[in-house]
């Protein structure tokens, strides 16, 4: 068997024989403290503005903004809140605001009470009358409704992620200078209208998209006023490889250039089976990061070849993904997905994509009379693995897969 192995950014192995333990993918993520002291630094000494304690004054009310899909949300946001401590803000002028209730509650448990005593943790309720507030008309004079505590702080602070599956000239889910802050924080009526799946997987109006997007971003940053953000580029492990601080446009285009530099990945010839290895904590083990994955996967396999993922993936199957089981017309489903938003939904979407095109088969830790309703094969062990990709001539080992940024823009199937 001929066995190509990718990893983020570095040239491609080949060798005859499947080297399955690499699928335990031996990143190590940087330690908390770590992860911590980079938000520190970063705050420290933003680009383009200066230090945190001169940008702040101990009477200023602080919301920390918290986007989804951020990794190693705990230790981040606790270098923020002992940053702005050092800058002379007390920690009960400062709030955490997340942008899901399920983001809410690991987040307080990852903050320990000698970093976050004081600090209020609240989840953005995108329907909720009490919890929002008018800010004031979005484009076609839609009115702008944005999270309340968010509004009415003195100074904003969104953290971010930085997008990393994609193509380097186009990556799908990047959203501008304030990513994390928009549309997170606002109405419901807004997330959906830029959150839709369909609107994410439009690869047509990408560039379109994309700059009504920004735009409207750019928009909602000057009116909630957040002079100064805080992004993350994902690391290997489901770490973090770099946090950047300070003026919006250029924290932006710093956190482009250390993402493409870590995640670029050469796509392969195409081959018979793809595996697609996802690393890192509970946080990574996802059907948000299945999906993308998948994606990722679909890039590099054959016409009527096989999928593979491998994870640690325990998260419960939602409403959404339960759909695929009970679909009569995949068509049909596909159709209400993308007329969905969220990230079940575009998960339930790109995996439902990839069982049109071909088998899918999942190693993880859910129960496979669950997994398999839904139209993928569960896999038990290597062993049942190294026997299904025995079968075939060639395969891709695809590493860290919920990150990738391929090098060439090109369709190789």
């Amino acid at each position: 068997m001929n066995v190509t192995a990718l990893r983020c950014g570095a040239p491609p192995e080949t060798t005859d024989t499947l080297p399955l333990e690499r699928l335990r993918c031996e990143a190590v993520a940087p330690s908390v403290e770590t992860i911590a002291k980079l938000a520190i630094d970063a705050l420290q000494s933003p680009l383009g503005l200066p230090p945190l304690a001169q940008c702040v004054t101990p009477d200023d009310r602080i919301a920390i903004a918290v986007g989804h899909g951020l990794p190693a949300a705990g230790p981040l946001v606790a270098g923020t809140i002992a940053a702005l401590a050092a800058a002379g803000i007390d920690r009960r002028h400062i709030k955490v605001v997340t942008a899901s209730v399920r983001d809410a509650v690991p987040l307080e448990e990852a903050l320990t009470h000698e970093v976050a005593s004081g600090v209020l943790v609240e989840s953005h309720d995108p329907s909720g009358d009490d919890t929002l507030c008018f800010a004031g008309l979005a484009k076609g004079d839609k009115p702008l409704l944005v999270n309340r505590t968010v509004f009415e702080a003195d100074v904003v602070l969104p953290i971010s992620a930085e997008a990393t599956t994609g193509d380097i000239a186009a990556t799908d889910e990047a959203g501008g200078a304030y990513d994390g802050l928009f549309p997170d924080f606002f109405d419901r009526e807004t997330i959906d209208r830029f959150r839709k799946v369909r609107t994410v997987n439009d690869a047509s109006a990408l560039g379109a998209r994309q700059s009504a997007r920004r735009a409207a971003a750019d928009q909602a940053g000057w009116i909630v006023g957040a002079p100064l953000v805080l992004r993350a580029v994902p690391g290997p492990g489901g770490g973090v490889a770099s946090v950047l601080a300070g003026d919006p446009e250029q924290v932006t285009a710093a956190a482009a250039d250390v993402s493409r530099e870590a995640w670029r990945t050469p796509l392969a010839e195409p081959a018979d089976v793809v595996l697609a290895v996802i690393s890192g904590g509970a946080d990574q083990q996802t059907w948000s990061s299945v999906g993308k994955a998948l994606s990722a996967a679909e890039r590099l396999v054959r016409s009527g070849g096989v999928i593979a993922v491998w994870s640690e993936l325990a998260e419960p199957i939602g409403e959404r993904l339960a759909l695929l089981a009970e679909a009569d017309d995949p068509d049909e489903l596909a159709a209400a997905l993308a007329a969905e938003s969220g990230d079940e939904a575009l998960a339930a979407w790109r995996v439902l994509q990839a069982l049109q095109n071909g088998p899918v088969f999942l190693r993880s830790l859910l129960d496979p009379d669950e997994v398999e309703p839904l139209g993928i094969a569960p896999v038990a062990g290597m062993e049942e693995l190294q026997r299904l990709v025995n079968r075939f001539e060639d395969c891709t080992v695809l590493e860290e897969a919920q990150h990738v940024r391929f090098t060439d823009g090109a369709n190789r199937q």
